[in-house]
């Protein structure tokens, strides 16, 4: 159960980063309404978009998928664990690949960040205590 809900709380804390990243971006770089049918219109505004929008967009699978792997290892208490939230951050990114005209950069992008940030947030320690321990459990190794 504990693996669960930790793989649960994880994935929704995760994309909840990533949404409210991409809602930061787009109050710090509101664009002009476009119809999200009209494919020439939607690749038109990936293309003029500034480069910080771009960096934010990245940024969210990165960050969204890194604190999603941590909660989810922290409270599943499961190394593995953390994949999950990155998993689905990563196959956000490829929904949004196939259905959304982006450039090449952003399908890669945002996919490889989910799936980086799925793996560093899975080798974060897991507070304070797990410091702790580390460097307790390498001074009685040495």
């Amino acid at each position: 159960m504990r693996k669960v809900l930790g793989a649960l709380a994880g994935t929704i804390a995760g994309v909840a980063v990533q949404a409210a990243i991409g809602y930061l971006s787009a109050i710090a770089y509101p664009r002009p309404a476009i119809d999200m049918s009209d494919r020439a219109q939607v690749a038109e505004s990936f293309a003029t978009s500034p480069p910080g929008a771009s960096a934010l967009y990245l940024a969210s699978f990165f960050l969204g998928a890194m604190i999603g792997a941590w909660l989810a290892r922290r409270l599943a208490r499961s190394d593995r664990i953390g994949w999950l939230p990155a998993g689905v951050l990563a196959a956000m990114a490829l929904i949004v690949a196939i259905f959304y005209p982006e450039p090449a950069w952003a399908q890669f992008g945002a996919f490889a960040a989910a799936l980086v940030g799925g793996l560093i947030g899975g080798h974060l320690p897991a507070g304070i205590a797990a410091l702790a321990e580390g460097a307790t459990a390498t001074s009685d190794d040495a």
